[in-house]
């Protein structure tokens, strides 16, 4: 354990003596309400063990993966100090020493026998999807192919309104290997993404749907050492700077709550363009904060590790559904499938957009 941390004694000791000001910015403490699962007291945890005043057990393992991900932690910081990757280190640990949560070990095998967490047939249901034309390449993410083909079929329809054309191909019918970097599966990961920028070899550039992916491409893979030659792209942005392409348009009569997924804000910094398609495509909507739009429980492996606190934490949601609102829309497939599991209205921001771009004004 000791050897995993050399280079983060420093931010070990910091984040064990700060008095907590992070902690309000937890979701995983805000549903729980259990302050040993604030980040402070999982990294207190894990300075007994590398220290050695405690052993790393099954006990200790499920504090260290009661976490998201979502990166608020860092995000408020003082000291800077990265407790995600802090806690991804201890999970490697508990990886290599066989305690981690049993949810993960499932998802580890899927990931051997299926190469994606869901154990789903990604060509079939990439084949299904496609139209068999020609485009720029898209990759919807595995969460939006196996759970929530709706978030594909939104966003071919959205970008062909917005003078974009995008194609599924075999290589769309894919993982990213995020889940198991989130599960601390290093050489695991890393090999998958080896496979993974061979199968991109030949292209120069592919449109990225799913904002997780987005981050496992252009920050992941390069933690591992793994370059890219073909560009990902990520879909957000590319449809924010065809937006006047769509100029003039009146927009949809629909009273709907935006939920901000912890990846686009905290890891992509990608907060502008969602919100200028959304005010283009229904005018005014609710807008969701930090405090009123935590993490729904689709990050970090939590709804594997946690599924008690994954369903404490969409079920927090339900607040972003106001009387007036008539659902809530978001940009990432992991949060939508996280909505619908939990029975709330929701729908992916691209079909919204495809919807907006294919009625005529007179329908609105």
């Amino acid at each position: 354990m000791n050897d995993a941390f050399l280079d983060k004694r420093r931010d070990l000791a910091l984040c064990a003596l700060c008095p907590g000001y992070c902690a309000a910015s937890c979701p995983v403490l805000d549903a729980t309400g259990n302050s040993a699962l604030s980040p402070g007291a999982k990294i207190a945890l894990l300075q007994e063990i590398v220290v050695g005043h405690r052993r790393l057990d099954e006990s200790a393992a499920r504090v260290l993966f009661a976490c998201t991900g979502c990166g608020r932690c860092a995000e408020v910081c003082p000291s800077r100090v990265d407790v995600p990757e802090l806690l991804r280190r201890a999970r490697a640990v508990c990886a290599e020493e066989g305690e981690s949560p049993s949810g993960v070990e499932r998802l580890r095998t899927r990931m051997a026998q299926t190469g994606n967490p869901f154990g789903a047939d990604l060509s079939v249901l990439s084949r299904a999807l496609s139209d068999d034309g020609e485009g720029r390449v898209y990759f919807p993410g595995c969460t939006a192919l196996a759970r929530e083909q709706d978030f594909v079929r939104g966003a071919i329809d959205a970008a062909a309104g917005f003078n974009l054309r995008l194609t599924l191909t075999e290589m769309s019918a894919s993982c990213c290997g995020y889940p198991l970097f989130a599960a601390g599966l290093v050489s695991e990961f890393t090999e998958h993404a080896r496979a993974f920028a061979r199968r991109v070899d030949h292209l120069s550039e592919f449109v990225v749907g799913d904002p997780g992916c987005m981050v496992a491409f252009t920050r992941l893979y390069r933690k591992v050492g793994v370059e890219l030659r073909a560009r990902p792209v990520f879909i957000l942005k590319l449809l924010e700077d065809r937006l006047d392409h769509a100029f003039g348009r009146a927009p949809l009569s629909l009273r709907l709550t935006y939920h901000e997924a912890c990846k686009l804000r905290c890891e992509l910094d990608c907060r502008d363009a969602p919100r200028r398609l959304l005010r283009a495509a229904v005018g005014d909507f609710r807008d969701s904060t930090p405090e009123t739009s935590a993490c729904s429980g689709g990050g970090g492996l939590i709804s594997w590790s946690h599924p008690d606190i994954a369903a404490d934490l969409v079920a927090l949601q339900r607040s972003l559904l106001d009387g007036k609102s008539q659902g809530i829309v978001t940009a990432c497939p992991s949060a939508l499938h996280r909505f619908h599991s939990a029975g709330l209205k929701a729908v992916d921001l691209y079909s919204v957009l495809a919807r907006w771009i294919a009625f005529r004004d007179g329908d609105l």
